[in-house]
């Protein structure tokens, strides 16, 4: 009997062991600074290099104290910049202003929300006839249609250089006039070009509150194959693999307009991968300077494609992110630390995303430089480590159910003592 109960001791430590995550599992630490007071909610921006330690950001992450008493934590969750919604407008008339500079007059009414209350607005999309053009474009607000404010001045587009460039948008500072009129020019490159205006839409664009930064990149020598004709192409190195942008800022000398095209790549010999384009430009006071491409990588390739044109002259080349941020409950006074970099580790399933919300009172707190974990045990099957924890989980619960059965017959067996 005592045989079989160290057997089920023996079988069910194993597999409790085997199942169990703590700080010796994790190559590298990053301290948490500061003085930690158990029961606080602190709020860390994960710096670039945390990604590049992670074998999987963010399921290989944990916390830890000095005790190695795991701490909840969860990672906020990313939201989109921003959300473009159609403000409803009456058209009231249509008109050609043969003034010195002729323009394209198109009247809207906008409508009231419930209540009465004005609706905002600070964009406006505008379509016209036409394939090749470059038309100026300006918005005015009035509250009588008598005075006219003006709103914003650009340029809407559509051009084969050889490639296509277009551009529908006028956007402006946040405005409630009630009545809006949109002024459109005669094409640039050809001004006894005839055009219709067609859809005049008003739209409102409601940015998150999404703070960003600025990711540092060293600026790589551009090689003979990555080098095309009409191309201009920049590539840079964030310096750690998987981290994660939303999108990149180029700005130019002069008057240009180019369409840029996004690729990255984690290995520094591994296949581009396909992030993101759009175009920049810089017409007059007319500036756009951002192309949307979301990816995590270490090295990113910018393709400028200037065709017939001289290659810009970059003033400006930034890289954005949206600040990332990992939400922790201390479960002692510290000193912890974050850990990362296993190969097998679950994801952690902790409930403080759920407890602690957006409304939890959060103090800011900083990782220190990341440091390797003295205490690391590799495990001995490297990424099929879990795979193999689960396996003597499995097994264990096997061993037990077979000392059992061997119990119960053994107990039905045995002959009951005879009495006294």
């Amino acid at each position: 009997m005592r045989r079989h109960i160290g057997w089920m001791v023996l079988v069910c430590g194993g597999g409790a062991l085997a199942g169990t995550v703590g700080p010796a599992d994790f190559a590298w630490r990053f301290p948490v600074e500061g003085v930690l007071r158990s029961g606080e909610v602190y709020r860390i921006e994960v710096p670039a290099e945390v990604y590049g330690r992670a074998e999987a950001f963010p399921a290989d992450v944990r916390f830890f104290d000095d005790a190695g008493r795991a701490w909840p934590f969860f990672l906020e969750p990313d939201r989109p910049e921003d959300v473009v919604r159609d403000v409803a407008a009456e058209r009231l008339n249509d008109a050609w202003v043969d003034a010195p500079e002729p323009y394209h007059r198109v009247d809207l009414a906008v409508q009231g929300a419930a209540g009465g209350a004005r609706m905002r607005h600070n964009r406006v999309e505008v379509d016209t006839s036409g394939t090749d053009f470059l038309r100026k474009i300006e918005a005015y607000g009035s509250d009588d249609q008598q005075t006219w404010a003006l709103l914003g001045r650009g340029f809407i587009m559509e051009m084969m250089r050889p490639r296509l460039f277009r551009e529908r948008v006028l956007a402006y500072p946040e405005s409630d006039y009630p009545f809006i009129q949109v002024r459109v020019y005669p094409n640039t490159r050809n001004a006894l070009e005839e055009f219709a205006v067609g859809t005049v839409a008003l739209q409102r664009r409601e940015a998150e509150p999404v703070t960003t930064r600025s990711l540092g990149y060293r600026l790589m020598e551009t090689p003979v194959s990555e080098q095309r004709v009409g191309r201009q192409t920049v590539l840079l190195d964030l310096g750690h693999t998987g981290v994660p942008f939303n999108r990149v800022q180029v700005q130019g000398r002069g008057d240009y307009v180019r369409r840029v095209e996004v690729w990255t790549r984690d290995d520094a010999a591994g296949e581009w991968r396909f992030a993101g384009a759009g175009d920049v430009h810089r017409i007059g006071a007319s500036i756009k300077d951002e192309v949307f491409a979301g990816a995590r990588a270490r090295f990113i390739r910018i393709d400028l494609h200037h065709d017939d044109d001289p290659p810009l002259v970059i003033d400006t080349l930034a890289v954005v992110a949206h600040r990332p941020y990992l939400v922790v409950e201390a479960a002692s006074d510290g000193p912890a630390s974050l850990y990362t970099g296993s190969e097998w580790v679950e994801p952690a399933r902790f409930d403080a995303a759920r407890r602690l919300g957006t409304s939890a009172a959060r103090a800011n707190a900083v990782l220190g430089e990341g440091v390797e974990n003295g205490g690391h045990r590799p495990a001995g099957w490297g990424r099929w480590g879990g795979l193999a924890a689960t396996v003597s989980v499995g097994l264990a619960s096997l061993a037990v159910l077979w000392v059992i059965v061997r119990m119960v017959r053994r107990t039905v067996a045995e002959p009951p003592e005879a009495g006294g």
